[in-house]
Protein backbone atom coordinates (compact mmCIF):
# COMPACT_ATOMS: atom_id res chain seq x y z
CA UNK A 1 0.00 0.00 0.00
CA UNK A 2 1.20 3.52 -0.80
CA UNK A 3 1.28 6.53 1.51
CA UNK A 4 -2.19 7.59 0.32
CA UNK A 5 -4.86 4.91 -0.14
CA UNK A 6 -8.31 5.01 -1.75
CA UNK A 7 -11.47 3.46 -0.36
CA UNK A 8 -13.09 1.79 -3.37
CA UNK A 9 -16.45 1.77 -1.62
CA UNK A 10 -16.38 5.56 -1.22
CA UNK A 11 -14.85 6.54 -4.58
CA UNK A 12 -17.73 7.68 -6.82
CA UNK A 13 -16.30 8.47 -10.28
CA UNK A 14 -16.18 12.23 -9.68
CA UNK A 15 -12.53 12.69 -10.85
CA UNK A 16 -12.15 15.67 -8.53
CA UNK A 17 -8.80 14.39 -7.29
CA UNK A 18 -7.60 14.13 -10.90
CA UNK A 19 -8.59 17.74 -11.54
CA UNK A 20 -6.82 19.00 -8.43
CA UNK A 21 -3.60 17.00 -8.85
CA UNK A 22 -1.24 19.22 -10.89
CA UNK A 23 1.07 16.31 -11.71
CA UNK A 24 -1.80 13.87 -12.43
CA UNK A 25 -0.46 11.18 -10.12
CA UNK A 26 -3.84 9.45 -10.14
CA UNK A 27 -4.67 6.18 -11.90
CA UNK A 28 -8.34 5.52 -12.65
CA UNK A 29 -8.89 1.77 -12.77
CA UNK A 30 -12.38 0.31 -12.99
CA UNK A 31 -13.79 3.76 -12.35
CA UNK A 32 -11.87 4.10 -9.06
CA UNK A 33 -9.23 6.79 -8.62
CA UNK A 34 -6.10 5.25 -7.15
CA UNK A 35 -3.00 7.23 -6.20
CA UNK A 36 -0.10 6.48 -8.54
CA UNK A 37 2.47 6.18 -5.79
CA UNK A 38 5.53 6.16 -8.08
CA UNK A 39 4.59 9.60 -9.41
CA UNK A 40 2.91 11.00 -6.31
CA UNK A 41 4.70 13.71 -4.34
CA UNK A 42 2.38 13.12 -1.35
CA UNK A 43 1.34 16.73 -0.89
CA UNK A 44 -2.08 15.42 0.24
CA UNK A 45 -4.22 17.75 -1.89
CA UNK A 46 -6.33 14.81 -3.07
CA UNK A 47 -7.21 14.00 0.55
CA UNK A 48 -8.64 17.45 1.17
CA UNK A 49 -10.56 17.82 -2.09
CA UNK A 50 -12.25 14.40 -2.09
CA UNK A 51 -15.96 15.04 -1.40
CA UNK A 52 -16.55 11.42 -0.37
CA UNK A 53 -13.65 11.17 2.10
CA UNK A 54 -12.29 8.31 -0.03
CA UNK A 55 -8.59 9.23 0.32
CA UNK A 56 -6.68 8.53 3.52
CA UNK A 57 -3.04 8.83 4.51
CA UNK A 58 -1.25 5.74 5.78
CA UNK A 59 -2.11 5.55 9.51
CA UNK A 60 0.81 5.61 11.94
CA UNK A 61 -1.21 5.88 15.14
CA UNK A 62 -1.37 2.09 15.73
CA UNK A 63 2.42 2.00 15.38
CA UNK A 64 2.85 4.79 17.93
CA UNK A 65 0.50 3.12 20.40
CA UNK A 66 2.57 -0.05 20.04
CA UNK A 67 5.72 1.98 20.76
CA UNK A 68 4.17 3.33 23.95
CA UNK A 69 3.41 -0.21 25.10
CA UNK A 70 6.81 -1.54 24.05
CA UNK A 71 9.01 -0.35 26.90
CA UNK A 72 11.55 1.66 24.88
CA UNK A 73 11.63 5.46 25.34
CA UNK A 74 9.43 7.38 22.88
CA UNK A 75 10.18 11.04 22.08
CA UNK A 76 7.76 13.35 20.29
CA UNK A 77 8.98 15.95 17.81
CA UNK A 78 6.21 18.53 17.34
CA UNK A 79 6.26 20.76 14.26
CA UNK A 80 6.08 24.55 14.87
CA UNK A 81 2.95 24.71 12.66
CA UNK A 82 1.22 23.16 15.68
CA UNK A 83 0.52 26.71 16.85
CA UNK A 84 -1.55 27.42 13.73
CA UNK A 85 -4.11 24.80 14.77
CA UNK A 86 -3.75 24.80 18.56
CA UNK A 87 -2.48 28.26 19.56
CA UNK A 88 -0.65 28.64 22.86
CA UNK A 89 -1.11 25.01 23.90
CA UNK A 90 2.29 23.41 23.35
CA UNK A 91 3.00 23.20 27.07
CA UNK A 92 -0.41 21.64 27.65
CA UNK A 93 0.25 19.11 24.91
CA UNK A 94 3.68 18.26 26.29
CA UNK A 95 2.20 17.41 29.68
CA UNK A 96 -0.55 15.29 28.09
CA UNK A 97 1.89 13.32 25.94
CA UNK A 98 4.16 12.69 28.94
CA UNK A 99 1.17 11.36 30.86
CA UNK A 100 0.36 9.08 27.91
CA UNK A 101 3.81 7.51 28.13
CA UNK A 102 6.10 9.68 26.01
CA UNK A 103 9.57 9.95 27.49
CA UNK A 104 10.21 13.44 26.11
CA UNK A 105 8.45 16.08 24.00
CA UNK A 106 10.42 18.60 21.92
CA UNK A 107 9.83 21.23 19.26
CA UNK A 108 11.01 20.23 15.79
CA UNK A 109 12.06 23.87 15.53
CA UNK A 110 15.08 22.97 17.68
CA UNK A 111 16.69 21.69 14.47
CA UNK A 112 15.17 24.27 12.13
CA UNK A 113 17.80 26.93 12.72
CA UNK A 114 20.63 24.51 11.93
CA UNK A 115 18.82 23.48 8.75
CA UNK A 116 18.28 27.10 7.72
CA UNK A 117 21.90 28.02 8.35
CA UNK A 118 23.05 24.95 6.39
CA UNK A 119 21.08 26.21 3.39
CA UNK A 120 22.71 29.63 3.61
CA UNK A 121 26.13 28.01 3.95
CA UNK A 122 25.53 25.93 0.83
CA UNK A 123 24.43 29.01 -1.09
CA UNK A 124 27.64 30.79 -0.05
CA UNK A 125 29.68 27.79 -1.14
CA UNK A 126 28.01 27.76 -4.55
CA UNK A 127 28.56 31.49 -4.92
CA UNK A 128 32.27 30.86 -4.44
CA UNK A 129 32.31 27.94 -6.86
CA UNK A 130 30.02 29.52 -9.45
CA UNK A 131 26.79 27.56 -9.03
CA UNK A 132 24.62 25.85 -9.86
CA UNK A 133 21.77 28.25 -9.10
CA UNK A 134 19.26 28.70 -7.76
CA UNK A 135 19.73 26.75 -4.56
CA UNK A 136 16.34 25.05 -4.12
CA UNK A 137 15.49 24.45 -0.48
CA UNK A 138 15.03 20.81 0.47
CA UNK A 139 12.98 21.08 3.66
CA UNK A 140 9.67 20.24 1.93
CA UNK A 141 9.68 16.51 1.08
CA UNK A 142 6.93 17.01 -1.50
CA UNK A 143 9.14 19.48 -3.39
CA UNK A 144 12.06 17.04 -3.22
CA UNK A 145 9.86 14.28 -4.70
CA UNK A 146 8.68 16.72 -7.37
CA UNK A 147 12.25 17.40 -8.49
CA UNK A 148 13.42 13.77 -8.23
CA UNK A 149 10.47 12.42 -10.22
CA UNK A 150 9.44 15.16 -12.62
CA UNK A 151 12.56 17.35 -12.96
CA UNK A 152 15.46 14.91 -12.40
CA UNK A 153 17.67 17.10 -14.59
CA UNK A 154 17.52 19.76 -11.86
CA UNK A 155 18.35 17.46 -8.96
CA UNK A 156 21.69 19.24 -8.57
CA UNK A 157 19.81 22.41 -7.65
CA UNK A 158 18.45 20.86 -4.44
CA UNK A 159 20.35 21.86 -1.33
CA UNK A 160 22.30 19.00 0.17
CA UNK A 161 20.46 19.48 3.46
CA UNK A 162 17.89 17.34 5.29
CA UNK A 163 14.55 18.63 6.53
CA UNK A 164 14.08 19.81 10.12
CA UNK A 165 12.17 16.59 10.90
CA UNK A 166 15.07 14.37 9.86
CA UNK A 167 17.68 16.61 11.47
CA UNK A 168 15.75 16.68 14.72
CA UNK A 169 15.21 12.91 14.66
CA UNK A 170 18.96 12.39 14.30
CA UNK A 171 19.63 14.89 17.10
CA UNK A 172 17.20 13.09 19.42
CA UNK A 173 18.81 9.71 18.72
CA UNK A 174 22.25 11.12 19.49
CA UNK A 175 20.82 12.66 22.65
CA UNK A 176 18.87 9.66 23.97
CA UNK A 177 20.58 6.73 22.28
CA UNK A 178 19.79 4.65 19.21
CA UNK A 179 17.02 2.64 20.87
CA UNK A 180 14.76 5.65 21.33
CA UNK A 181 11.64 5.85 19.17
CA UNK A 182 11.14 9.23 17.49
CA UNK A 183 7.59 10.26 16.57
CA UNK A 184 7.14 13.34 14.40
CA UNK A 185 3.82 15.20 14.75
CA UNK A 186 2.81 17.67 12.02
CA UNK A 187 0.33 18.67 9.32
CA UNK A 188 2.12 16.88 6.48
CA UNK A 189 1.44 13.65 4.56
CA UNK A 190 4.77 13.73 2.72
CA UNK A 191 6.61 13.23 6.03
CA UNK A 192 5.29 9.66 6.09
CA UNK A 193 7.03 9.06 2.77
CA UNK A 194 10.17 10.98 3.72
CA UNK A 195 10.78 9.06 6.96
CA UNK A 196 10.62 5.74 5.06
CA UNK A 197 13.38 6.65 2.59
CA UNK A 198 16.46 4.41 2.92
CA UNK A 199 18.64 7.44 3.71
CA UNK A 200 16.30 8.54 6.52
CA UNK A 201 14.94 5.29 7.91
CA UNK A 202 17.07 5.50 11.06
CA UNK A 203 16.00 9.06 11.89
CA UNK A 204 12.25 8.94 12.55
CA UNK A 205 10.12 5.91 13.43
CA UNK A 206 6.60 7.28 12.88
CA UNK A 207 4.95 10.42 11.52
CA UNK A 208 1.60 11.37 12.98
CA UNK A 209 -0.63 13.95 11.34
CA UNK A 210 -2.42 16.50 13.48
CA UNK A 211 -5.64 14.57 12.84
CA UNK A 212 -4.02 11.42 14.22
CA UNK A 213 -2.87 13.40 17.25
CA UNK A 214 -6.47 14.58 17.77
CA UNK A 215 -7.60 10.95 17.45
CA UNK A 216 -5.05 9.86 20.08
CA UNK A 217 -6.37 12.47 22.49
CA UNK A 218 -9.97 11.53 21.76
CA UNK A 219 -9.28 7.83 22.36
CA UNK A 220 -7.98 8.77 25.79
CA UNK A 221 -10.90 11.17 26.52
CA UNK A 222 -8.57 14.18 26.64
CA UNK A 223 -9.72 17.67 25.75
CA UNK A 224 -6.63 19.69 24.87
CA UNK A 225 -8.52 22.97 25.21
CA UNK A 226 -9.51 22.21 28.79
CA UNK A 227 -6.23 20.71 29.94
CA UNK A 228 -3.46 22.38 31.86
CA UNK A 229 -0.02 20.88 32.01
CA UNK A 230 3.59 21.54 31.20
CA UNK A 231 6.82 19.78 30.52
CA UNK A 232 9.36 20.69 33.21
CA UNK A 233 12.77 21.60 31.88
CA UNK A 234 11.79 21.39 28.23
CA UNK A 235 14.31 22.62 25.70
CA UNK A 236 13.00 25.81 24.15
CA UNK A 237 13.50 26.34 20.44
CA UNK A 238 15.00 29.59 19.17
CA UNK A 239 12.22 32.09 18.64
CA UNK A 240 13.04 32.65 14.98
CA UNK A 241 12.89 28.91 14.32
CA UNK A 242 9.20 28.97 15.15
CA UNK A 243 8.68 31.04 11.97
CA UNK A 244 10.04 28.21 9.81
CA UNK A 245 6.58 26.96 8.65
CA UNK A 246 5.66 30.36 7.17
CA UNK A 247 6.42 31.51 3.64
CA UNK A 248 9.96 32.90 3.75
CA UNK A 249 10.46 31.32 7.15
CA UNK A 250 13.78 29.73 6.25
CA UNK A 251 15.66 33.02 5.90
CA UNK A 252 14.02 34.42 9.01
CA UNK A 253 15.05 31.31 10.91
CA UNK A 254 18.62 31.53 9.58
CA UNK A 255 18.79 35.03 11.12
CA UNK A 256 21.43 36.06 8.59
CA UNK A 257 23.42 39.25 8.95
CA UNK A 258 22.78 42.49 7.09
CA UNK A 259 25.56 41.96 4.53
CA UNK A 260 24.13 38.60 3.53
CA UNK A 261 20.63 40.05 3.38
CA UNK A 262 21.88 42.80 1.07
CA UNK A 263 23.62 40.20 -1.07
CA UNK A 264 20.37 38.23 -1.39
CA UNK A 265 18.22 41.26 -2.06
CA UNK A 266 16.29 40.59 -5.27
CA UNK A 267 17.70 37.07 -5.64
CA UNK A 268 15.68 35.26 -2.98
CA UNK A 269 12.34 33.86 -4.08
CA UNK A 270 9.55 32.20 -2.10
CA UNK A 271 7.17 29.89 -3.97
CA UNK A 272 4.28 28.04 -2.34
CA UNK A 273 1.76 25.71 -3.96
CA UNK A 274 2.47 22.74 -6.24
CA UNK A 275 1.30 24.50 -9.40
CA UNK A 276 3.46 27.51 -8.57
CA UNK A 277 6.46 25.26 -7.88
CA UNK A 278 5.91 23.56 -11.25
CA UNK A 279 5.80 26.92 -13.01
CA UNK A 280 9.02 28.00 -11.25
CA UNK A 281 10.90 24.82 -12.18
CA UNK A 282 9.70 25.06 -15.80
CA UNK A 283 10.90 28.64 -15.91
CA UNK A 284 14.29 27.55 -14.61
CA UNK A 285 14.35 24.83 -17.25
CA UNK A 286 13.87 27.48 -19.93
CA UNK A 287 16.68 29.61 -18.61
CA UNK A 288 14.53 32.11 -16.76
CA UNK A 289 14.53 33.36 -13.18
CA UNK A 290 17.70 34.84 -11.69
CA UNK A 291 17.13 33.75 -8.09
CA UNK A 292 20.11 32.61 -6.04
CA UNK A 293 18.02 30.96 -3.34
CA UNK A 294 14.49 29.63 -3.88
CA UNK A 295 12.36 28.47 -0.97
CA UNK A 296 9.84 26.06 -2.51
CA UNK A 297 6.89 24.77 -0.45
CA UNK A 298 4.26 22.40 -1.86
CA UNK A 299 1.46 23.66 0.38
CA UNK A 300 0.04 27.07 -0.41
CA UNK A 301 0.97 29.56 2.35
CA UNK A 302 3.64 27.16 3.60
CA UNK A 303 3.30 24.46 6.23
CA UNK A 304 0.46 26.34 7.89
CA UNK A 305 -1.56 25.39 4.78
CA UNK A 306 -0.80 21.67 5.13
CA UNK A 307 -3.49 19.04 4.48
CA UNK A 308 -4.00 18.34 8.20
CA UNK A 309 -3.89 21.90 9.49
CA UNK A 310 -7.71 22.14 9.27
CA UNK A 311 -7.67 25.25 7.08
CA UNK A 312 -11.47 25.33 6.80
CA UNK A 313 -11.81 26.06 10.51
CA UNK A 314 -8.75 28.30 10.72
CA UNK A 315 -8.55 31.30 8.34
CA UNK A 316 -5.14 32.05 6.85
CA UNK A 317 -4.53 35.30 8.71
CA UNK A 318 -5.47 33.67 12.00
CA UNK A 319 -2.96 30.88 11.34
CA UNK A 320 -0.21 33.36 10.57
CA UNK A 321 -0.98 35.44 13.66
CA UNK A 322 -0.88 32.35 15.89
CA UNK A 323 2.58 31.37 14.64
CA UNK A 324 3.84 34.91 15.19
CA UNK A 325 2.35 34.84 18.71
CA UNK A 326 4.20 31.59 19.34
CA UNK A 327 7.38 33.28 18.07
CA UNK A 328 6.86 36.10 20.58
CA UNK A 329 6.38 33.71 23.51
CA UNK A 330 8.47 34.81 26.48
CA UNK A 331 11.80 33.02 26.79
CA UNK A 332 12.12 31.93 23.19
CA UNK A 333 14.17 34.89 22.07
CA UNK A 334 16.68 34.46 24.88
CA UNK A 335 17.66 30.92 23.93
CA UNK A 336 20.98 30.35 22.23
CA UNK A 337 20.85 29.17 18.62
CA UNK A 338 20.51 25.43 18.30
CA UNK A 339 23.65 23.73 17.12
CA UNK A 340 23.29 20.45 15.25
CA UNK A 341 25.95 17.92 14.43
CA UNK A 342 27.19 18.44 10.85
CA UNK A 343 26.54 14.74 10.21
CA UNK A 344 22.85 15.33 10.95
CA UNK A 345 22.47 17.87 8.13
CA UNK A 346 23.57 16.00 4.99
CA UNK A 347 21.44 13.98 2.61
CA UNK A 348 21.50 12.33 -0.82
CA UNK A 349 18.98 12.30 -3.67
CA UNK A 350 17.90 9.75 -6.22
CA UNK A 351 16.67 10.74 -9.66
CA UNK A 352 13.65 8.75 -10.85
CA UNK A 353 13.34 9.54 -14.57
CA UNK A 354 11.64 7.42 -17.21
CA UNK A 355 8.48 6.68 -15.29
CA UNK A 356 6.35 8.39 -17.95
CA UNK A 357 6.29 7.25 -21.58
CA UNK A 358 4.71 9.35 -24.32
CA UNK A 359 2.66 7.80 -27.14
CA UNK A 360 3.46 8.25 -30.81
CA UNK A 361 1.12 10.41 -32.89
CA UNK A 362 -0.46 7.29 -34.44
CA UNK A 363 -1.05 5.76 -31.00
CA UNK A 364 -2.50 9.04 -29.76
CA UNK A 365 -4.82 9.32 -32.78
CA UNK A 366 -6.02 5.75 -32.20
CA UNK A 367 -6.89 6.52 -28.56
CA UNK A 368 -8.61 9.77 -29.53
CA UNK A 369 -10.66 7.85 -32.06
CA UNK A 370 -11.76 5.40 -29.36
CA UNK A 371 -12.86 8.41 -27.35
CA UNK A 372 -14.98 9.61 -30.27
CA UNK A 373 -12.54 12.47 -30.98
CA UNK A 374 -11.83 11.85 -34.65
CA UNK A 375 -12.09 15.51 -35.64
CA UNK A 376 -10.56 18.57 -33.94
CA UNK A 377 -14.04 20.00 -33.34
CA UNK A 378 -14.76 16.94 -31.19
CA UNK A 379 -12.00 18.00 -28.78
CA UNK A 380 -14.21 19.83 -26.31
CA UNK A 381 -11.43 20.14 -23.68
CA UNK A 382 -14.21 20.50 -21.09
CA UNK A 383 -12.07 19.19 -18.21
CA UNK A 384 -14.86 16.97 -16.84
CA UNK A 385 -12.47 13.99 -16.79
CA UNK A 386 -9.95 15.94 -14.71
CA UNK A 387 -7.57 16.67 -17.58
CA UNK A 388 -7.20 20.07 -19.22
CA UNK A 389 -7.53 18.75 -22.75
CA UNK A 390 -8.71 15.67 -24.64
CA UNK A 391 -5.19 15.17 -25.88
CA UNK A 392 -3.77 15.20 -22.35
CA UNK A 393 -6.42 12.70 -21.29
CA UNK A 394 -5.54 10.45 -24.27
CA UNK A 395 -1.89 10.47 -23.15
CA UNK A 396 -3.05 9.38 -19.69
CA UNK A 397 -5.06 6.55 -21.28
CA UNK A 398 -1.91 5.41 -23.09
CA UNK A 399 0.01 5.41 -19.79
CA UNK A 400 -2.70 3.37 -18.08
CA UNK A 401 -3.67 6.23 -15.79
CA UNK A 402 -7.09 6.95 -17.30
CA UNK A 403 -9.95 5.14 -19.00
CA UNK A 404 -11.73 6.00 -22.23
CA UNK A 405 -15.04 5.94 -20.35
CA UNK A 406 -13.98 8.88 -18.16
CA UNK A 407 -15.07 11.24 -20.97
CA UNK A 408 -18.56 12.46 -20.09
CA UNK A 409 -19.44 13.78 -23.59
CA UNK A 410 -18.24 10.46 -25.02
CA UNK A 411 -20.33 8.45 -22.56
CA UNK A 412 -23.39 10.63 -23.18
CA UNK A 413 -23.01 10.21 -26.92
CA UNK A 414 -22.54 6.49 -26.44
CA UNK A 415 -25.60 6.26 -24.20
CA UNK A 416 -27.67 8.21 -26.70
CA UNK A 417 -26.41 5.99 -29.48
CA UNK A 418 -27.22 2.88 -27.47
CA UNK A 419 -30.69 4.19 -26.66
CA UNK A 420 -31.23 4.91 -30.35
CA UNK A 421 -30.12 1.40 -31.30
CA UNK A 422 -32.39 -0.17 -28.69
CA UNK A 423 -35.38 1.88 -29.80
CA UNK A 424 -34.69 1.16 -33.46
CA UNK A 425 -34.17 -2.59 -33.00
CA UNK A 426 -36.90 -3.17 -30.41
CA UNK A 427 -39.35 -5.74 -31.83
CA UNK A 428 -42.16 -4.20 -29.80
CA UNK A 429 -43.64 -0.85 -30.71
CA UNK A 430 -42.67 2.27 -28.73
CA UNK A 431 -44.67 5.50 -28.65
CA UNK A 432 -43.43 8.58 -26.78
CA UNK A 433 -45.98 11.34 -26.21
CA UNK A 434 -45.79 14.67 -24.38
CA UNK A 435 -48.20 16.07 -21.79
CA UNK A 436 -50.52 17.26 -24.56
CA UNK A 437 -50.55 13.73 -25.93
CA UNK A 438 -48.71 14.77 -29.05
CA UNK A 439 -46.42 12.17 -30.54
CA UNK A 440 -42.76 12.91 -29.83
CA UNK A 441 -41.31 9.74 -31.30
CA UNK A 442 -42.21 6.30 -32.57
CA UNK A 443 -39.95 3.42 -33.50
CA UNK A 444 -39.90 1.29 -36.70
CA UNK A 445 -42.01 -1.43 -35.04
CA UNK A 446 -44.91 1.07 -34.72
CA UNK A 447 -44.39 2.03 -38.36
CA UNK A 448 -44.82 -1.61 -39.34
CA UNK A 449 -47.78 -2.23 -37.04
CA UNK A 450 -49.82 0.80 -38.12
CA UNK A 451 -48.48 1.38 -41.64
CA UNK A 452 -47.18 4.89 -40.92
CA UNK A 453 -43.93 6.88 -40.96
CA UNK A 454 -42.18 8.77 -38.17
CA UNK A 455 -42.06 12.04 -40.10
CA UNK A 456 -45.82 11.80 -40.64
CA UNK A 457 -46.66 11.10 -37.00
CA UNK A 458 -44.27 13.40 -35.14
CA UNK A 459 -46.16 16.28 -33.56
CA UNK A 460 -49.62 14.85 -34.30
CA UNK A 461 -52.17 14.07 -31.63
CA UNK A 462 -51.91 10.52 -30.33
CA UNK A 463 -55.57 9.96 -31.18
CA UNK A 464 -54.64 10.20 -34.84
CA UNK A 465 -52.89 6.85 -34.43
CA UNK A 466 -54.55 5.01 -31.52
CA UNK A 467 -57.14 5.53 -28.79
CA UNK A 468 -55.32 7.75 -26.23
CA UNK A 469 -57.55 6.99 -23.21
CA UNK A 470 -55.06 4.70 -21.49
CA UNK A 471 -52.20 7.17 -22.04
CA UNK A 472 -54.37 9.97 -20.64
CA UNK A 473 -55.14 7.96 -17.49
CA UNK A 474 -51.45 7.31 -16.88
CA UNK A 475 -50.73 11.04 -17.23
CA UNK A 476 -53.42 11.84 -14.68
CA UNK A 477 -52.49 9.18 -12.11
CA UNK A 478 -48.76 8.79 -12.73
CA UNK A 479 -49.25 5.03 -12.27
CA UNK A 480 -48.16 2.40 -14.76
CA UNK A 481 -50.95 0.70 -16.72
CA UNK A 482 -50.97 -2.72 -18.40
CA UNK A 483 -53.86 -3.10 -20.85
CA UNK A 484 -54.88 -4.97 -23.98
CA UNK A 485 -55.55 -3.15 -27.20
CA UNK A 486 -57.47 -4.23 -30.28
CA UNK A 487 -57.12 -2.59 -33.68
CA UNK A 488 -59.41 -4.48 -36.09
CA UNK A 489 -58.67 -2.14 -38.99
CA UNK A 490 -55.02 -3.14 -38.74
CA UNK A 491 -55.81 -6.73 -37.79
CA UNK A 492 -53.76 -6.19 -34.64
CA UNK A 493 -54.08 -7.12 -31.00
CA UNK A 494 -51.56 -5.76 -28.48
CA UNK A 495 -50.55 -5.93 -24.87
CA UNK A 496 -49.61 -2.39 -23.82
CA UNK A 497 -47.32 -1.24 -21.00
CA UNK A 498 -47.84 2.49 -20.45
CA UNK A 499 -45.84 4.54 -17.91
CA UNK A 500 -45.07 8.16 -17.02
CA UNK A 501 -41.54 9.65 -17.01
CA UNK A 502 -41.68 12.47 -14.48
CA UNK A 503 -38.32 14.11 -15.26
CA UNK A 504 -39.25 14.54 -18.91
CA UNK A 505 -42.99 14.97 -18.31
CA UNK A 506 -43.70 12.39 -20.99
CA UNK A 507 -45.69 9.20 -21.26
CA UNK A 508 -44.27 6.13 -22.99
CA UNK A 509 -46.15 3.15 -24.30
CA UNK A 510 -44.61 -0.18 -25.23
CA UNK A 511 -46.98 -2.12 -27.49
CA UNK A 512 -46.29 -5.83 -27.74
CA UNK A 513 -47.96 -7.26 -30.83
CA UNK A 514 -49.80 -10.41 -29.74
CA UNK A 515 -51.79 -10.77 -33.00
CA UNK A 516 -49.95 -13.91 -34.05
CA UNK A 517 -50.22 -15.34 -30.57
CA UNK A 518 -53.96 -14.74 -30.64
CA UNK A 519 -54.19 -16.31 -34.08
CA UNK A 520 -52.26 -19.32 -32.87
CA UNK A 521 -54.47 -19.52 -29.79
CA UNK A 522 -57.62 -19.54 -31.95
CA UNK A 523 -56.08 -22.10 -34.27
CA UNK A 524 -55.23 -24.25 -31.29
CA UNK A 525 -58.79 -24.03 -29.94
CA UNK A 526 -60.16 -24.99 -33.36
CA UNK A 527 -57.67 -27.82 -33.60
CA UNK A 528 -58.72 -29.08 -30.19
CA UNK A 529 -62.38 -29.03 -31.16
CA UNK A 530 -61.69 -30.79 -34.45
CA UNK A 531 -59.54 -33.35 -32.69
CA UNK A 532 -62.30 -34.10 -30.20
CA UNK A 533 -64.86 -34.50 -33.02
CA UNK A 534 -62.54 -36.77 -34.99
CA UNK A 535 -61.82 -38.82 -31.91
CA UNK A 536 -65.55 -39.20 -31.24
CA UNK A 537 -66.16 -40.28 -34.85
CA UNK A 538 -63.42 -42.87 -34.58
CA UNK A 539 -64.88 -44.18 -31.31
CA UNK A 540 -68.38 -44.39 -32.79
CA UNK A 541 -67.08 -46.19 -35.88
CA UNK A 542 -65.13 -48.63 -33.77
CA UNK A 543 -68.22 -49.34 -31.74
CA UNK A 544 -70.22 -50.02 -34.89
CA UNK A 545 -67.53 -52.31 -36.26
CA UNK A 546 -67.33 -54.14 -32.96
CA UNK A 547 -71.08 -54.62 -32.91
CA UNK A 548 -71.11 -55.85 -36.52
CA UNK A 549 -68.29 -58.23 -35.79
CA UNK A 550 -70.07 -59.46 -32.69
CA UNK A 551 -73.23 -60.07 -34.73
CA UNK A 552 -71.39 -61.90 -37.46
CA UNK A 553 -69.55 -63.98 -34.88
CA UNK A 554 -72.88 -64.88 -33.26
CA UNK A 555 -74.40 -66.07 -36.56
CA UNK A 556 -71.30 -68.01 -37.46
CA UNK A 557 -71.23 -69.69 -34.08
CA UNK A 558 -74.86 -70.80 -34.41
CA UNK A 559 -74.26 -72.22 -37.90
CA UNK A 560 -71.17 -74.03 -36.68
CA UNK A 561 -73.07 -75.50 -33.77
CA UNK A 562 -75.82 -76.81 -36.07
CA UNK A 563 -73.27 -78.31 -38.44
CA UNK A 564 -71.33 -80.00 -35.73
CA UNK A 565 -74.47 -81.39 -34.07
CA UNK A 566 -75.56 -82.91 -37.38
CA UNK A 567 -72.14 -84.42 -37.85
CA UNK A 568 -72.21 -85.97 -34.43
CA UNK A 569 -75.60 -87.54 -35.09
CA UNK A 570 -74.40 -89.02 -38.35
CA UNK A 571 -71.45 -90.57 -36.63
CA UNK A 572 -73.57 -91.99 -33.83
CA UNK A 573 -76.05 -93.65 -36.27
CA UNK A 574 -73.40 -95.19 -38.55
CA UNK A 575 -73.50 -99.06 -38.13
CA UNK A 576 -69.95 -99.38 -39.33
CA UNK A 577 -68.77 -97.36 -36.41
CA UNK A 578 -69.54 -100.19 -33.95
CA UNK A 579 -67.34 -102.66 -35.84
Amino acid sequence: MGVIATSDARCKDCYKCVRHCPIKAIKVVGGKAQVWDELCIHDGACINVCPQDAKRAEPHLPRVEAFLRGGLPVVASVAPSFAARWPGQFEDLSGILMNLGFYDVQETALAAESVARAHVAEMQSRMESGGPFPVVTSSCPAVVSLVETHFPEWIELLADVVSPMVAHGRMIKRQHGGNVRVVFIGPCVAKKHEMALPTHSESVDAALTFDELAELLERNDIDLAGHEGSLPGAAVAPATARLFPLEGGLLQTADIDVSMMNMLRGSFEVVSGVRECLDFLREVAHGGDGARLAELMACRDGCIGGPYIDVDSNPLQARRDRVWDWYREEGGEEEAPAVGDARDMKRRYRARPGLLVDPSEDELDEILSKMGKDDPEDHLNCGACGYDSCREKAVAVFRGAAEVEMCIPYMRKRAESMASVIMHEMPSGIIVADRDLRIVSINPAIERMFYCRTDQMKGKKLGYLIDPKHFRRVLQTGEMSIVEGEYPSYNRKTKEYIFYVEDQDMVIGILVDVSQEEKHRRELVTLRKESILRAQEVIDKQMRVAQEIAGLMGETTAETKTLLTSLMQVIENDPQAEQ
